[in-house]
């Protein structure tokens, strides 16, 4: 039952952050690809908890492929 919840969560917020991955496949024509990927991950840190970290971990797997769906990003993550 806890595999299918998250199963569920995870879709939702992946279909959630699709417009947040179609911004930055947009953008980064026309952007500078570090600094689009800098204001959507301030974006996504807005919100805390859980909720939160299902949105930031979903956005970062459409934009890098190689982050787990399962990872958990708190808020305030800092990468460097």
């Amino acid at each position: 039952m806890r595999h299918f919840t998250k199963l569920l969560l995870n879709s939702f917020f992946a279909l959630l952050t699709l417009p947040l991955a179609l911004v930055f496949w947009a953008g980064r024509l026309l952007l500078n690809q570090d600094s689009l990927f800098a204001s959507l991950s301030q974006v996504t840190s807005l919100f805390p908890g859980k909720a939160g970290s299902y949105l930031r971990a979903n956005t970062l797997h459409w934009i890098l492929p190689k982050v787990s769906i399962d990872c958990y990003i708190g808020f305030g993550t800092l990468f460097s």
